[in-house]
Parts: C-alpha cells; sequence; structure tokens
C-alpha cells in the first residue's frame, strides 16, 4: 500500500506575515494548506491533486494586490491666498453699496422705484436690470450694514477660490439668476424686494457647490456631498429664513444659493494656473 504523496510547495514568502495573508487566500478555496519554514522564509504547501489551482488562485491574488490599497482619490489642495487686489475688490465693492445707498436716500424714494426687484415691471415690461440694480438697494442702515459685513466675508472666500475676475463673474451671474428665479415666484403676488443678500447667499452657494463638485470629481461616495451642502443648506434657513418681525425674501435667498450651488457645477474647479486667469 502506497503512502500519501507528501505536500508540496506552490509559493514561497519572505516572511510569516505575507505567508499567513496567501494562506487565508488557499483556505477561503476549500484547500487544506501548511505554511512551513523554509530557509530564509516560508513555503506554503499544499496536496499535489490541489496544487494547480491554489497557484492560479495566488498569482490572480498577487497580480490584484499589485494595485491595492488603491491612491486616495482626494489630495490636500493647497490653500489659495486670498491677494491684495482681491480684498480691494471686496473693500470697493462695499464702497459701491455704501454710494448707493446715499443716492437712494437723495433720490427720495426714486432709485428704490426705479431699481428694485418689481416682478411685475420684470415679466411685463421687459425691465431686465432690475435683478442686478436691486443688489445695491437698501431698506435702512442695519440692513446695509449686515449685508456688507456678510458680504465682504463671503466675496472674500469666493474670490480666493477663484480668481479676481472669475469669482466677481460668477457672484453676479448666480445672484442675477437668484433674483430673476425670485420675480418669476413672485410674479402676480406683489412682492418686491431689495438689497444684497441675495449675491451673499450666490456666495455661499459657490463655495458649497464647489466643494461638492470637487468631492463628485474624487469619485467620493454620496455622503461626501451632504457636508458642505448640509452646512450651506443650514446656514441659509438659520440666517435666509427671515423672522416675523424681519420680512425677507426667501425666494431670493434660496434662489441665489440654488444659482450658486448649480452653476459652479458647470463653471467651477480651481484655476490651472496663474497664466490662464491672472488676478
Amino acid at each position: 500500500m502506497s503512502s500519501p504523496a507528501p505536500p508540496i510547495e506552490v509559493a514561497h514568502y519572505p516572511d510569516s506575515e505575507t505567508g499567513f495573508d496567501h494562506v487565508l487566500v488557499v483556505l477561503a478555496l476549500g484547500v487544506p494548506c501548511w505554511l512551513m519554514p523554509e530557509g530564509a522564509g516560508f513555503s506554503l504547501l499544499v496536496e499535489e491533486p490541489d496544487a494547480e489551482r491554489a497557484a492560479l488562485e495566488l498569482r490572480k491574488y498577487d497580480a490584484e494586490s499589485r494595485a491595492w490599497p488603491p491612491p486616495d482619490p482626494v489630495t490636500e489642495r493647497p490653500a489659495r491666498p486670498l491677494t491684495q487686489a482681491a480684498r480691494i475688490s471686496a473693500l470697493a465693492w462695499a464702497l459701491a453699496e455704501i454710494l448707493a445707498y446715499r443716492g437712494e436716500l437723495a433720490s427720495g424714494g426714486r432709485w428704490i422705484q426705479w431699481g428694485e426687484l418689481d416682478p411685475a415691471e420684470i415679466l411685463r415690461h421687459g425691465q431686465w436690470w432690475r435683478p442686478f440694480t436691486a443688489l445695491f438697494l437698501h431698506a435702512d442702515p442695519g440692513h446695509l450694514l449686515s449685508n456688507l459685513t456678510a458680504g465682504y466675508f463671503a466675496f472674500c472666500a469666493v474670490l480666493a477660490e477663484f480668481g479676481l475676475r472669475r469669482g466677481w463673474l460668477l457672484v453676479a451671474v448666480a445672484a442675477m439668476a437668484g433674483n430673476a428665479a425670485a420675480a418669476a415666484i413672485h410674479s402676480g403676488a406683489g412682492i418686491d424686494s431689495i438689497g444684497a443678500s441675495t449675491a451673499v447667499f450666490a456666495a455661499l452657494g459657490l463655495i458649497c457647490g464647489e466643494a461638492a463638485r470637487a468631492a463628485i470629481a474624487a469619485r467620493q461616495p454620496p455622503r461626501a456631498l451632504l457636508l458642505p451642502l448640509g452646512a450651506g443648506a443650514a446656514l441659509l434657513a438659520l440666517f435666509g429664513g427671515g423672522t416675523p418681525d424681519l420680512p425677507v425674501d426667501v425666494a431670493a435667498h434660496a434662489g441665489g444659493f440654488a444659482a450658486g450651488a448649480i452653476l459652479v457645477q458647470f463653471a467651477g474647479g480651481r484655476r490651472v494656473s496663474n497664466a490662464l486667469i491672472q488676478d
């Protein structure tokens, strides 16, 4: 009666840790195996009938493991410094708002009539400048001051992310789109509005939307989108909803935020180099 054939070596590994990793591969096939010290390393042994199948599976495992773990798709993006020109432009915007408010007071209300976000005048008489001019009109000094404070920081964040000219262009387009959407929503309701807050929430939408866009580009799981968009929505609800004592145009605020978040999906992405877009 012949004795059973001894196990044969199908692989050799330099250390026991690597050997044990491959033992698990063979055991997953339901094949008995042994890891034995052999010279300077360890030999993986299996019975002769199982040798070919085990060796094939080990080769497949090694081939798949060469690219594992995959590189982290999210690479840290260096913070872009806010340029002096960007700071000056944000201060220039604030000065323009202050001068517009002085002109508004001096006009005795005529500037309000000419430039407020009046859905009837926009939709029926084609006065399409109003979504822009309404951004430079305010109800009182407190209204102006709150928008100047929030706007300076929000616009500086946008300018640091997208650059001077591109950042202002995105803010302007998103803000006017938000006001236009609000005018469409208020059509026939007799609701007029003024204030730069639509632009402030448009800037917030741009920042949150760019963070979400970057997560999508990096193939992050869907939950990675919840943090920037959820944070932006929370700020919108907290500061954009108004109170019974302080009614605000919620549609314009939400429209600005949504316009910014959507626009940046098509026109976002960090600047490749200063050779392409100069501050």
